[in-house]
């Protein structure tokens, strides 16, 4: 297998195209990235600005490349020995008119080769035989009423317009509605006989067969001319509601108000997306039909890997990737999007390399924030806002309460689940298991166990065992239905062991999905003392880890996933990395914010506008504003009109998301509306509180600028594979998407970084240049380049290397990679204001080197040869805030 050394994150669409993509190829190669690894390519609904919506996988999507732009690509970066990490996404489609799948599904029902192809449950109570469709914007016979529903005809039959737009298949069995309909009004006996057709040709046709079928129907009746009466006469159909509402009756779906999903539902959706339905990918037909374009990408060769996105909704994960490395062999190099919990880790039976690296963000966000003033900034938070529950009440309260708002009919199928594999026992009914069902699953410790076989491995058991006792603090009443779920992990009863084993596969495909809406989407808005670690794979409890953790969390990974990715941003995560690296400095200025805030709330307050009977914003958000502010105001120290839109999207979708005082569902616009206004008031050009935001700003970007080179170093000579998100070699103050999905421009990456080759080349001053330019990022540029080159000019170091930590006399995170004869030395300082403050402080500091390595040491960012002389090293960072070391061959 040939390893990434390291790699680039794109984000593919309209705007982004694989044609672009390729003119900055030259670029990424100077840059020193070995491996594209890009955003799924199969085929998206129209507009789709990440391409997770995946409406066909086996064509490529056209509105971002085309196969000779493709194939050319490839060639490219065969030449320049790069490679091709693809993100792929099995567990769900777009519910969609344009998925070309579903929509036979929905028509044909049964006779659809695709009728078992989504996770659809046809024998629920509400609706059998049909699948719940929740787009209506009130009820059926409303809609019907005010004309939001009109039949109509086109090349793909009789078909269904909703609000104007939406077209939905006619089911062939409702087609006999409108037959009859036809023969009642006399139509020509040409539209009666093409009619009947569709009902008599629909079975044993595949999609490409059935749909020439009705095109070549339509052509014939608009070849006749009957197009305009059919037309008339489906219009009159329309207007009839009896007739409509007796129709809908028929369909192999049922169209109800959104609203529904919320209670009753029966497919499954990805979190609680209605319009990203669910696959059965533990099928192996549409695990065949699904992979069959991204295989073949695979065998040309013009995809190395793969990226496995929501790896967790899987039914059998194990099974899917087993299957999928049986389809790529030894070679293929496969990673999975998998978010470990403190110290959860990957199941050792998984065929994989490792995981997208959500985990190494918590790792390097928590050993670079400091702890004294992490503590510190807790107690202001809960001081401040008045807000003193626990972060795991708060997860729990979150979890519990999106289940019964959002996901009521998700767990209600799992309860008729137990009922179908007769699992209720004497005394244990599908009435009483339901609340205490709830409970368990919102207490769940980690996202999901994979459970493939009996007994489970003792680490699943443990969380198990932790899920059961934190459910029993929640409600100790309920302990016999406790008992009853806890026991459908064990497998003593061997009679009914695959039926368990069933059960608790189906519940771990919800268990996920809860926990990430609960806390990503709900908590991380809602607890606020450090929002830099409100962060996909972090948590803000606890805040910190010490320097020998940090070690002790890497020597595990030389030994477990050497091959995960180290992400530090991704699409998904809530902010780009500088804004998180200035939002981690509060912890080292803390007096100073701590002194401010209290301030800034008395100065606002003219801002803060009372809405029904509370203020807007809330002290808890009010407080966020000023953290969010911190990490992504301009660097040029003025917001900008771009910049105030910007915030106003992000603040809108954060106030939603936390749930507390407006919703997606139910939007208090006033209250929104007043939050807007008082950020826009305080950032205005004449606001008195910039008078003293602005002088804390320099500080925190001073401070944060060592901290967002730090991450550099970090990920790239730590064990794992570098992943660098587009543009996050710059300066990124992103907020969450789709903020953080912005075009890059890359004319002006191109621009800095030929300036510092160019510097470098002609023996300028570099490092002048670096800091005179440090507020567009061009330090991390820097840092960036000279760590890839490293990695390939030393690859076995990186990727086969021993870690080995070393001790310092001093507060320096400092560790050794180490391979044969060769060594690079990472030194770190830790708990610094400002980079004024390194040289001061660590002007000498003792290494405790391990004897078999060199004295003689070239600093890869200043060219100085540096000598360890009785076990200290002496300046190192005179001339740069931080060193990475390589050995010299004595």
């Amino acid at each position: 297998m040939k390893y990434p050394l390291s790699t680039y994150r794109v984000q593919l669409n309209s705007t982004f195209t694989i044609k672009q993509l390729s003119s900055i190829i030259d670029y990424l190669d100077t840059l020193g990235i070995t491996t594209i690894y890009a955003s799924p390519v199969t085929a998206a609904v129209t507009g789709s600005t990440h391409g997770y919506d995946v409406i066909d996988s086996g064509i490529l999507n056209p509105q971002i490349t085309t196969w000779n732009e493709f194939e050319q690509l490839s060639l490219e970066l065969k030449k320049r020995n790069m490679t091709w990490l693809q993100d792929i996404v099995p567990n769900h489609m777009a519910f969609s008119t344009e998925n070309n799948r579903l929509m036979d599904v929905l028509e044909r029902g049964e006779l659809s080769p695709y009728y078992t192809y989504f996770d659809i449950n046809w024998n629920h109570p509400e609706a059998p035989g049909k699948v719940i469709v929740p787009i209506l914007g009130d009820e059926l016979q409303s809609c019907i009423e005010n004309k939001h529903i009109r039949f109509s005809f086109t090349e793909q039959g009789f078909s269904i317009i909703l609000y104007g737009s939406h077209s939905y298949p006619v089911s062939t069995s409702a087609l006999s509605a409108i037959l009859l309909a036809m023969f009642e009004h006399g139509l020509p006996a040409m539209l009666i006989d093409k009619t009947e057709a569709l009902i008599t040709t629909a079975k044993g046709k595949n999609l490409v067969a059935w749909t020439f079928i009705k095109k070549e129907i339509s052509e014939e009746i608009s070849a006749a001319g009957y197009l305009p009466s059919l037309t008339a006469f489906l219009q009159m159909l329309s207007d009839d509601t009896a007739f409509m509402m007796d129709f809908f009756q028929k369909q192999f779906y049922v169209l109800v108000s959104h609203k529904v999903s919320d209670r009753v539902m029966n497919y499954r959706r990805f979190f609680a997306i209605n319009n990203l339905i669910c696959l059965r990918i533990e099928d192996e037909r549409v695990f065949e039909d699904y992979h069959r374009l991204l295989l073949e990408l695979y065998q040309k060769d013009w995809v190395q890997g793969f990226r496995l996105d929501h790896i967790d909704g899987l039914y059998d994960p194990l099974s899917y990737i087993q299957r999928l490395k049986q389809a790529t062999g030894d070679n293929c190099y496969i990673i999975v999007e998998k978010i470990l919990d403190g110290d959860e880790e990957l199941p050792e039976t998984w065929p994989i390399a490792g995981t997208t690296g959500y985990e190494f963000l918590a790792f390097i966000n928590r050993v670079l924030t400091d702890q004294a003033g992490a503590e510190a900034l807790l107690f202001f938070y809960k001081e401040f806002t008045g807000l003193h529950e626990a972060y795991e009440t708060i997860v729990y309260e979150n979890k519990h309460s999106f289940l019964y708002k959002y996901m009521q009919g998700e767990l209600d199928n799992l309860v008729a689940l137990l009922d179908k594999l007769f699992l209720l026992k004497d005394g244990i009914d599908a009435q009483s298991i339901k609340v205490p069902l709830g409970i368990f699953m919102a207490s769940f410790p980690v996202y999901r166990i994979y459970p493939d076989h009996f007994p489970l491995p003792q680490i699943e058991i443990q969380l198990v065992q932790k899920a059961f006792d934190r459910s029993m603090v929640k409600a100790p009443q309920l302990k016999k239905e406790f008992d009853f779920i806890k026991e459908l992990f064990d497998e003593s009863d061997t009679d009914i062991a695959g039926r368990k084993l069933s059960f608790i596969k189906r519940l771990m495909q919800f268990t996920g999905p809860l926990a990430a809406k609960g806390v990503e989407d709900t908590t991380f808005y809602v607890y606020n003392p450090l929002i830099s670690h409100n962060e996909v794979g972090d948590a803000p409890s606890p805040l910190t880890f010490t320097a020998d953790e940090f070690h002790k969390k890497m020597i595990r990974r030389k030994l477990q996933t050497p091959f995960s990715l180290n992400a530090t941003s991704t699409h998904d995560t809530k902010r780009g990395e500088n804004a998180r690296a200035r939002i981690n400095a509060l912890s080292h200025l803390y007096q100073e914010w701590r002194a401010l805030v209290p301030i800034w709330h008395t100065m606002n307050g003219m801002y803060i506008q009372q809405v029904n009977g509370r203020s807007a914003p809330s002290l808890n958000d009010e407080y966020f504003i000023y953290q969010s502010l911190l990490g992504s105001f301009p660097d040029a120290l003025v917001a900008d009109e771009k910049f105030i839109e910007r915030t106003r999207m992000f603040l809108v979708k954060a106030l939603r998301e936390a749930k507390a005082e407006t919703t997606y569902e139910a939007p208090d616009t006033k209250y929104e509306e007043a939050c807007l206004a008082f950020t826009e008031a305080i950032i205005k050009s004449d606001s008195v509180f910039l008078t003293s935001f602005i002088p804390l700003l320099k500080k925190v970007i001073d401070c944060a600028a060592l901290y967002a080179i730090a991450q550099i170093i970090l990920k790239a000579s730590a064990p794992g594979i570098p992943d660098f998100y587009q543009g996050s070699e710059l300066s990124d103050l992103s907020y969450v998407d789709p903020d953080n999905r912005r075009d890059i421009d890359y004319d002006c990456c191109k621009d800095l970084l030929n300036k510092i080759i160019d510097k470098e080349n002609t023996g300028s001053d570099v490092l002048a240049y670096l800091k005179s330019h440090r507020y567009r990022g061009v330090e991390q540029l820097f840092v960036t380049q000279k760590m890839l080159l490293l990695r390939k000019k030393y690859p076995d170091v990186f990727l086969y290397g021993a870690y080995i930590p070393v001790k310092t006399d001093v507060n320096v995170l400092a560790y050794i990679r180490q391979h044969e004869g060769n060594a690079i030395l990472v030194l770190i300082p830790l708990s610094i204001k400002s980079q004024q403050e390194v040289d001061v402080k660590f002007s000498k500091i003792t290494v405790e080197l391990p004897a078999n390595v060199s004295v003689q040491w070239k600093n890869i960012f200043t060219d100085e040869t540096v000598t360890v002389r009785d076990g200290k090293l002496y300046s190192v960072f005179l001339k740069f805030p931080v060193a990475v070391l390589e050995s010299i061959s004595e």
